[in-house]
């Protein structure tokens, strides 16, 4: 996930997430690797066990597990000590607290501190632990346990904010209502939805979304994205799509698993489903009947493409289908070109294929875009979306507080400080409120600002 092993202390590891790199997702990337510390170390625990068992050597006192404890926050990092002795380390309040986490987590669990919480809270379930009391501070930390990972369906809802009305983007939202309408009587599109972070791309697909749903069922939705630190894993953002698509768990045993995926193909004839059949399963990670792994072969590449392409057109036949891609700038190369060799079906089959992605140019998305432009410009809308204008921005911050006192002064700081994207205004106003700089008047509804308002501060 992008860590670093900064030092081994007899029985510790100490890891950093965030240097000498930074992600904007550090701290979801460390509680990532934190999980799947413990899911292989259970294993291995068991396996010593059973051996301790045979030989008559089990006791209490042989018994061994893990805890791992997660803090963020600032830290001194870079090399310490002199000539051969040099290590890359970081130092200061933030480790010494991550290593209270650690100390105080019950053995077999991760224990995150208040700051990590806030970071990692949409995307994990949590169990609060109540506060502990930490040398040198003051007050108690709030502690968290770590109990796993959020359906990916629950993750995309959380870091779509559906609080305010859309604001701005009326022509944007009109492009992809237009689509959805020619989807649904029977013509394919390309649309490939451009923005930089932040800019709303994922409310405007939440938007879509909703739309469809009122489609009365005529519409049928699937949709995967892409993470930052799998640009490096062969079809990870297909991978997910077909789990997703199949209702497969990542704790489903093989047999229910190829159940799952048999149920994909009960639309094609017995003739036309063996090959991509076995094609998804080996997709997927499963093996053959001699626990052989079913990915070899030369041709495997044009296999899964055929397969994949199967499937969908078996979607699309069934029913006008929106397929969305998200974060495909972060898209494996493997999956881009499996996206598109499917390019072809907007013009035969009711397919909306919506890509979504950031400008960046060097991307295999933008390699993606060029293609879909040239190759098929019938069917190809791109919506580019650019930050919101100085009345719209302002706009989103009166529906964001409603009723509100205001002056105009204020709302035109606010929207000058964030530059007109959207994300940032959501969160400059949530930091004002939290800080008191935005409180409510004395009847409890209209919204004040206090006399600090004009020192706004950037939220971590």
């Amino acid at each position: 996930y992008g860590g670093t092993t900064a030092r081994l202390l007899g029985d510790a590891v100490l890891a950093l997430f965030g240097a000498p790199i930074a992600h904007e997702d550090d701290p979801y990337r460390a509680v990532l690797a934190a999980l799947a510390m413990l899911e292989n170390f259970r294993p291995y625990r068991e396996q010593v066990w059973n051996r301790l068992q045979e030989a008559g050597l089990a006791l209490k006192s042989t018994d061994f597990n893990v805890r791992i404890g997660i803090n963020t926050g600032l830290a001194i990092v870079g090399n310490v000590g002199s000539g051969e002795k040099q290590e890359y380390t970081a130092m200061g309040d933030a480790v010494n607290l991550a290593a209270r986490m650690e100390q105080t987590a019950e053995p077999g669990t991760i224990q995150i501190s208040h700051d990590t919480y806030v970071a990692v809270n949409s995307f994990m379930e949590l169990e609060p632990r109540g506060a502990i009391e930490i040398k040198g501070k003051e007050d108690p930390v709030r502690a968290y346990r770590v109990l796993s990972l959020k359906p990916s369906t629950d993750r995309r809802q959380a870091s779509v904010s559906m609080e305010s009305p859309l604001v701005g983007r009326s022509r944007e939202m009109k492009q992809l209502i237009d689509a959805l309408s020619s989807l649904q009587q029977g013509r394919g599109e390309i649309i490939c939805l451009i923005g930089e972070g932040g800019f709303g791309k994922s409310r405007l697909v939440a938007e879509l979304e909703e739309q469809a749903s009122d489609s009365d069922g005529t519409v049928t939705w699937y949709a995967s994205e892409s993470y930052s630190f799998e640009s490096s894993q062969p079809y990870g953002l297909i991978q997910r799509l077909l789990r997703r698509v199949a209702g497969i768990a990542q704790e489903d045993q093989q047999d229910y698993t190829e159940q799952k995926i048999t149920r994909l193909f009960d639309e094609l004839e017995p003739v036309k489903r063996t090959q991509p059949e076995r094609v998804i399963k080996m997709l997927l990670g499963m093996k053959g009947d001699e626990g052989q792994s079913l990915l070899q072969g030369e041709s495997v590449e044009r296999e899964i493409w055929q397969g994949v392409r199967a499937l969908v057109e078996v979607w699309s036949g069934n029913r006008p289908t929106v397929l969305v891609l998200e974060d495909l700038h972060w898209s494996d190369a493997s999956s881009i070109e499996l996206i598109k060799y499917l390019l072809p079906l907007a013009e035969t089959t009711p397919l909306l294929l919506v890509c979504v992605f950031r400008p960046y140019r060097q991307s295999t998305a933008w390699m993606l875009k060029q293609q879909a432009e040239r190759s098929f410009p019938h069917h190809y809308r791109e919506i580019m979306l650019k930050p919101l204008s100085p009345v719209a921005s302002q706009d989103l911050v009166g529906s964001l507080l409603d009723n509100s006192d205001l002056p105009q002064k204020v709302r035109k700081l606010i929207a000058e400080k964030t530059a007109g994207v959207p994300y940032y205004i959501e969160e400059i106003v949530s930091d004002l409120i939290e800080r008191g700089a935005l409180i409510r008047g004395e009847n409890g509804q209209k919204w004040q600002a206090a006399a600090n308002i004009e020192k706004l501060q950037v939220p971590d």
